[in-house]
């Protein structure tokens, strides 16, 4: 990554334009650290960020399912405007979580 990549991704211009970003790296290299940095300088922009660890939404989806309030839980997600999905991928999935 250099300079000019890192201010072009604070103008938060990305979420405008409805774009992803996927950070990716070895360990210990600091892929949560520019995640958060991200979601902090969206927030001083007034977007509405959700932090959270891929295998926590996946037991909140599960939660949701079991109480009824899986629409309920999708669509309150898809208002957030950034949405930061830590550890994506780095354990296998189970059938449930596959479907969902």
């Amino acid at each position: 990554m250099n300079r000019e990549l890192i201010l072009r991704l604070a103008s938060c211009d990305y979420l405008q334009d409805a774009r992803n970003i996927v950070v990716m790296g070895a360990t210990g290299t600091g892929k949560s650290y520019l995640a958060c940095a991200l979601g902090m300088e969206a927030c001083k922009q007034s977007y509405t960020v959700r932090y959270t660890r891929m295998t926590e939404l996946f037991e909140e989806l599960i939660l949701a399912r079991s109480e009824g309030k899986f629409l309920k839980f999708k669509k309150d997600i898809a208002k957030v405007d950034l949405l930061i999905i830590d550890d994506w991928m780095l354990v296998k999935l189970t059938e449930e979580e596959s479907t969902m």
